[in-house]
Order: structure tokens, then C-alpha cells, then sequence
């Protein structure tokens, strides 16, 4: 079982399935450090460190759930839940920084799919971060068909 565990959130009941997944692979003898990560994509035209407040706002709005759904988990006790509010150019490459710098055991991605030109897609960040992470990485994808979002 994984003792460092990076799950990726973005508001939605994606991330509930994902801390779902955490929660039944954590270390249930010695504990797992579960930290939850927001990304706020920066567009190009703006600095990577730009004020940014409704932003970041939604950001600790959607973390505070995340957390407080994981403590809400019965038969989990966490040896300690993180939260880490990011900007980046893109999150796909943050979220593997991350798992870098906390010293991941795993990853854990919740994914839907997607139609993007007519093609089933996972979007850009799964793919990236499933080839560069340097841990495991789980990945939970709902059967449900979401529209045209990308």
C-alpha cells in the first residue's frame, strides 16, 4: 500500500472518486500522507506569478471540500492531509513536479471521457502525467460520456 499519495483536484465528483481510490489504497497500518493539489493554469500573455484572486479563490474553495471530504472517510485515519494551491503553465507538468518534490508513491487521477473532433479523448494532462511521473499513477475513468467541454 502507498504511504504518499498526490491526488489531483479540480472541483466535481471526479475528485470524490479519486480520494475514494486513495483511501482504499493507503497504508492503513502506518498511515499515508494524502496531499491534494489545485492547479491554476496561467494563460501565456500573463505572468506566472499574476494576481490571479478569483482564481485562487475557487481554488482554496475546492481544496477546503476535497479536505474535508477525505476526513469525512469512515475506516481511514490519515497520517496527515496536505493541500497545495499551484500556479502553472500547464497542470499536467506541475502535478509531476509535485509528485517530484513530496516524493510520491502514487498519483491518483479521476478522469472522464471526453469528445474533442469527433475523437474519444482523456485530455492532455492524464497522458502526460501517466508517461513522466516518476511513481505510480492510478487512474479511475467514470463510463460516463461528458459533451464537448475541450
Amino acid at each position: 500500500m502507498y504511504r504518499r499519495i498526490l491526488v489531483p483536484v479540480h472541483g466535481g465528483a471526479l475528485d470524490q472518486s479519486a480520494i475514494s481510490l486513495a483511501a482504499s489504497v493507503c497504508d492503513r497500518d502506518s498511515g499515508t500522507i494524502l496531499t491534494l493539489v489545485y492547479v491554476v493554469e496561467v494563460p501565456q500573455r500573463l505572468a506566472l506569478d499574476a494576481d490571479l484572486p478569483c482564481d485562487i479563490e475557487d481554488g482554496e474553495s475546492v481544496l477546503r471540500d476535497a479536505r474535508k471530504y477525505a476526513e469525512s472517510l469512515k475506516g481511514v485515519t490519515w497520517r496527515k492531509i496536505s493541500t497545495e494551491l499551484l500556479q502553472a503553465r500547464f497542470a499536467a507538468s506541475a502535478i509531476v513536479d509535485e509528485s517530484i518534490e513530496r516524493g510520491a508513491d502514487a498519483v491518483v487521477l479521476a478522469s472522464a471521457n471526453r469528445r474533442r473532433r469527433g475523437s474519444l479523448t482523456q485530455g492532455e494532462t492524464v497522458p502526460f502525467v501517466l508517461d513522466n511521473a516518476p511513481c505510480n499513477v492510478l487512474l479511475i475513468r467514470t463510463s460516463a460520456l461528458e459533451g464537448d467541454p475541450e
